[in-house]
């Protein structure tokens, strides 16, 4: 093998690597992972596991070396991902020490430094693995230049990412950062980093200096640590923001810093900065400028708006055309995903200020909509019933309803929902009576779904006329793809129609069948008085359903309880609850629920002398909380192991339930298990996470954010941060 691979190379060895696990060698697939970048899969197969073991374990290192490891890597796993100079290495470095380690020769960074890149201490005795792989790598920009960047082995970096993800690190890696790291991208990264560990005190540290190094939007991020976690935004704070407040900026940069500094009560920088920058920011960006303009004109900063629109006719006659077709760019320009929520938000921010650039705005996207698209028909509805067009917004539905044929159910249903919520009762009618005439039936789901919007904003003229169509036309479909309109069509009051539904479905079932279209159907055939049918199908299902399948006992258990309990025994039978697989915890908690709540007391009993608790694969986070929440109705003791199993791993819970696993532990009233995990999350960096709701859940004594050896912070403010 060369020394280093080729992308070619890289890409032909990883498609080696695509066989069963059985078949692969995972020492080549890890080094291949850690050398994408590099292509050094060698160094990583002749050492690299070593080198793990070699800085966990004493004897390898000494003192003073994994001090300065510690330091690179902690430094990279917060954000600093340029290569570090030997002064910030060495000041953080400081903070890992004992004092009785800290040696007293000038040169001690620079010599551990120098043994850990080259592989040889000075006294011959080695740093490296293997005499190939070294801990730390030099890096110069260009040859010749005296004084090395250091950055640590990607390998040990990418293992210890995750070992050390809890490590906060002390306050001289904290005040390092601040002091030599000299990239403003960087600088914002990092304060990021410590925002999220609540060091709310370093993270504004961080925030200063990487607006002291050019970067203005560290401004604001500043200016809100301040206001939330110090003792706010001070006259002195508030001049440093001006000062350091470029000319020319961001129009909407400075919108956000003159909202920050006018309701934080400094209202004469707030105007300095809005006349300044109306006075000369580019207008060629009209989003940006049209959030300055909102801004000025809502808190009511008169010279800057003249300013600030005498400049922009100036350069442009037709300037008020020109912020409307901005908006229109801003509104359409939004993701896809998004664009609902941020245009409605957008319109909102701008009506009070520029109400008639709004209006305007929403004329020229109600003429450039898609009529389509049934989401851009929903978003029109919302924005013209924003701007109180009611006039437009009738004229909009009656364009809309030209379309009604061509529209598959769902779409439709989503307009007639968006006429409901904007209480345009006529429209909606005519709308829902439209859609129940000419929708689509091929898709029986979408159109049990447009019954249901039909019946939930009282259609129910149309909902009879759409269930008069289903009973006709809708085409033939086996029983279980069309149980759950069956369903829909008795739940709105439409049995007749059912009955006459269900004559033209096709009724072989196949095996095993879907479990919840089959619940459906058995309960929709009782209410149809079909038992002899229902039994049938309840039947089959027992002897099909593979006891293995935890999800699809569960689902068939309760309806089967109810209405064949024939079925349910042989549904059961003795091997579910005896041999049923309990390492995926989410179907373990649907069938413990489902076994409770039918009463087969006996089944639950043995499948709980299992101990699923134990056997639960916590890499399942969704999972793990769903089957936490059900022992707690069921077997506390079983919650309670499986609780100490979660908040013992070395790993944080998954990020995406870590609040539901907050929560329950608040429900259960385990105390000590919240603040641990609490402390856990901030340790991590996820405690200002928008996935997570902490505000709940961390102790109240952390308003001013907490010290890198986790006690709380004392009040701070801005003259601290020098």
């Amino acid at each position: 093998m060369p020394t280093r691979l080729t992308p070619h190379q890289h890409t032909a060895w990883t498609d080696r690597t695509e066989l069963p696990d059985e078949a692969r060698d995972q020492r080549i697939i890890h080094a291949l992972t850690a050398a994408s970048g590099d292509g050094k899969v060698i160094q990583r197969l002749t050492g690299g596991p070593e080198l793990v073991d070699a800085y966990e374990t004493d004897g390898h290192f000494t003192p003073v070396e994994h001090a300065l490891l510690s330091a690179a890597l902690d430094i990279r796993r917060l954000g600093h991902t340029p290569a570090m100079s030997a002064n910030l290495l060495a000041a953080a470095a400081d903070g890992y020490l004992q004092p009785w380690e800290r040696p007293g020769n000038a040169d001690w960074a620079t010599t551990a430094l120098t043994g850990l890149t080259a592989g040889t201490r000075p006294d011959g005795t080695r740093t490296d693995i293997r005499h190939t792989l070294a801990a730390l790598t030099a890096v110069r920009s260009h040859t010749g230049e005296p004084d090395a960047h250091y950055t640590p082995a990607d390998y040990l970096e990418q293992h210890t990412r995750l070992t050390r993800r809890e490590h906060l690190g002390p306050g001289q890696l904290w005040q390092a950062l601040a002091d030599h790291v000299p990239h403003g991208d960087t600088l914002l990264e990092l304060g990021h980093a410590a925002r999220g560990r609540l060091l709310h005190r370093h993270a504004a540290r961080l925030f200063k200096r990487c607006a002291e190094h050019g970067d203005p939007y560290a401004i604001p991020r500043l200016l809100h640590q301040l206001q939330h976690h110090a003792d706010g935004i001070t006259g002195t704070a508030a001049q440093w923001a001006l000062q350091h407040t470029p000319t020319p900026v961001c129009a909407s940069l400075a919108a956000t810093l003159v909202q920050q500094l006018h309701t934080s009560g400094h209202h004469d920088p707030a105007r300095t900065l809005a006349l300044r920058t109306a006075q000369t920011t580019p207008l060629d960006d009209a989003p940006d400028v049209l959030l300055l303009l909102a801004a000025v004109r809502k808190l009511g900063l008169k010279e800057a708006e003249r300013v600030l629109t005498r400049r922009a006719l100036a350069a442009d006659p037709d300037w008020p055309a020109t912020l409307t077709d901005g908006l229109v760019t801003a509104v359409v320009g939004m993701p896809a995903d998004e664009a609902f929520f941020d245009a409605l938000s957008l319109i909102r921010s701008l009506q009070e200020a520029l109400p008639d650039t709004v209006k305007e705005a929403v004329r020229q996207l109600v003429a450039r909509a898609d009529l389509n698209d049934a989401k851009d028909g929903a978003l029109i509805l919302s924005l013209l019933g924003q701007v109180e067009d009611r006039q437009a917004q009738a004229a909009w539905a009656d364009r809309l309803m030209q379309l009604c044929p061509l529209r598959p159910p769902l779409e439709l249903a989503i307009l007639i929902d968006a006429l409901d919520r904007y209480r345009m009762t006529d429209s909606a009618h005519a709308f829902a009576e439209q859609a129940a005439l000419h929708a689509r039936l091929d898709d029986p789901d979408q159109t049990a779904g447009l019954l249901a919007t039909l019946h939930q904003g009282r259609h129910s003229h149309a909902a009879g006329l759409l269930a008069d169509r289903i009973s006709e036309e809708l085409p033939s479909h086996p029983l279980l793809a069309a149980a759950p309109l069956l369903e829909e069509l008795i739940r709105t009051g439409h049995p007749q129609a059912a009955t006459a539904l269900l004559r033209r479905l096709t009724t072989d079932f196949p095996s095993p069948p879907d479990p919840a279209a089959t619940a459906t159907a058995v309960r929709t055939l009782i209410e149809l008085d079909e038992h002899a049918l229902a039994g049938r199908l309840a039947e089959h299902a027992a002897h099909t359903t593979p006891s293995t399948s935890l999800d699809a006992v569960a689902a068939l258990l309760p309806t089967l309880h109810r209405h064949a309990p024939h079925a349910e025994v042989l549904l059961l039978g003795p091997d579910v609850a005896h041999k049923a697989p309990l390492n995926d915890p989410a179907p373990t908690a649907r069938l413990l629920s489902a076994l409770d709540r039918t009463g087969n007391s006996s089944a639950l009993d043995v499948l709980l002398s299992r101990s699923p608790a134990e056997h639960a694969d916590l890499d399942n986070a969704h999972g793990t909380v769903t089957l936490l929440r059900v022992l707690h109705t069921v077997d506390a003791e079983q919650e309670q192991i499986l609780r100490h199993r979660i908040l013992t791993r070395p790993e944080v819970p998954d990020l995406l339930v870590t609040d539901q696993l907050l929560t329950h532990l608040q429900t259960v009233g385990d105390t000590g298990g919240q603040s641990a995990l609490a402390r856990r999350i901030a340790d991590a960096g996820w405690a200002t996470s928008p996935f997570l709701a902490l505000s709940g859940h961390t102790q109240p004594d952390l308003h001013h954010g907490r010290e890198p050896d986790a006690t709380p912070s004392g009040p701070w403010g801005f003259d601290d941060l020098s």
